[in-house]
């Protein structure tokens, strides 16, 4: 079975590449090193088994219930992901970090900066191959997973400052593609490599985070085809309440860390009246690429404190954003879903003339009060995006008016005990 191997089988499991670069860390490399010109390899792309467990086993399958087995093929499915997991992040240490540390392609704090976490995240999953196999039974079914699972859910903490910090090392990766030609040069070398499976370096950064938000779907999988009876569904319950807390605290942090990435890269035409509340704001709930009614593409920004649309302008490489809409504090928000063709597009003569002329995915944002501002129609790029900026405005809304009532309920209480005070 795939993940009946011990982490020492993994650790010395041999990877193909074509760019014949040392593993060992004890050879001689040349600080100075000129690449060659470029030529695609034809090397097949390496691909992973897609194995299902009833696959992996020598026993006949009839003795085990349809339930049963699709537990099992839950667990494994875990299994197998935590394995591909630690698979990638060894890559990263070994054909990417390792490399461009000794050929002194980056400088030391950029080098970290890029792949400066991975380190810590490495032992984390290994641990989690190892309690599994600990648990295994002979035949290769698990039972006790959810046990597991909550004593290893604690360990995930460095996750929180590695999901903050992602939105900084992608920036800072791009700056160094854009700027030092050996160092993109090796990252296509590397990506047209069958070990990176024609994947480029970010997506390898990314999949520790990616895999992170598929927790709760994976242990929700196991917990729907374990019995009621079965004292592990309790226990794996209790684990998905556990691993979300960890992923709300990491969108939480990473939230602050946006907000002040971005925050830097805004600017106003004028001295806006909002401006101060842009100020105040500590996180940045949603950001993505909206468009307007006439089909202007626009940045949409929706800060704890205010929601904003600006314009990309990118100068030199630098991206900055220039607020252009009237901003509109959270206070005084208003949004309503609109449904697809409700209303029609405007702009060029020619969108006038078309007959599916129609908004899609569609969202109006305006203040309470329309004699402050006027309303504004945006699109999202398909129904998905559009569900993420509802929940996201409706949770931020909700979040408000309950401060608000909390807030107004803690003003009548002093009102009321300062008067019996006074009477007395």
């Amino acid at each position: 079975m795939i993940f009946s191997h011990n982490i020492d089988g993994l650790r010395n499991k041999e990877r193909s590449s074509s760019l014949n670069l040392p593993n060992s860390a004890n050879q001689n490399i040349p600080t100075h090193f000129t690449f060659k010109k470029y030529k695609q390899c034809t090397t097949p792309t390496r691909r992973r088994s897609s194995k299902l467990w009833v696959e992996s086993l020598e026993r006949d399958v009839r003795d085990w219930t349809p339930q049963q087995i699709r537990r099992q093929e839950a667990i494994y499915e875990l299994c197998c992901g935590e394995i591909d997991l630690v698979e990638d992040l060894k890559l990263l240490q070994e054909a990417y970090f390792n490399p461009v540390s000794k050929l002194k392609l980056l400088e030391n704090n950029d080098l970290m900066s890029i792949f400066g976490s991975i380190q810590a995240l490495i032992p984390l999953h290994e641990d989690l191959l190892r309690r599994i196999n600990e648990v295994k039974n002979e035949d290769g079914s698990i039972y006790g997973i959810g046990v597991v699972l909550m004593e290893w859910i604690p360990t995930l903490q460095p996750y929180i400052s590695y999901c903050a910090n992602q939105l900084q090392t992608k920036e800072t990766l791009l700056d160094k593609i854009r700027e030092n030609k050996q160092f993109a040069d090796f990252l296509q070398r590397c990506q047209e490599s069958p070990f990176s499976r024609k994947l480029d370096l970010w997506s390898f950064l990314d999949s520790p985070r990616s895999k992170l938000v598929k927790y709760p779907l994976l242990f929700s999988n196991i917990h729907r085809y374990t019995p009621k009876d079965d004292p592990d569904r309790a226990i794996l319950y209790r684990s998905i309440k556990q691993i979300e807390g960890i992923i709300k605290e990491a969108d939480k942090t990473t939230g602050v860390s946006k907000c002040i990435f971005y925050k830097e890269r805004l600017t106003f035409f004028d001295n806006n009246e909002c401006k101060s509340q842009f100020d105040e704001a500590q996180t940045l709930v949603c950001h993505g690429c909206l468009k307007t009614k006439s089909g202007t593409k626009v940045e949409a920004f929706l800060f704890d404190t205010v929601f904003l649309c600006s314009r990309l302008i990118t100068r030199n490489g630098v991206k900055n954003y220039h607020v252009f809409l009237q901003p509109i504090p959270v206070v005084d928000l208003e949004v309503t879903d609109l449904n697809d063709g409700e209303h029609r597009l405007g702009g060029s003569f020619r969108t006038t003339l078309t007959k599916n002329s129609t908004a899609k995915h569609a969202i109006r944002v305006s203040m309470k009060d329309l004699r402050k501002s006027k309303s504004v129609i945006l699109q999202a790029n398909d129904q998905h995006d559009k569900k993420q900026w509802l929940n996201s405005f409706q949770s931020l809304l909700k979040e408000k008016n309950n401060v608000e009532v909390k807030s107004s309920y803690s003003d009548l209480v002093d009102r009321i005990n300062i008067s019996c005070s006074s009477e007395l």
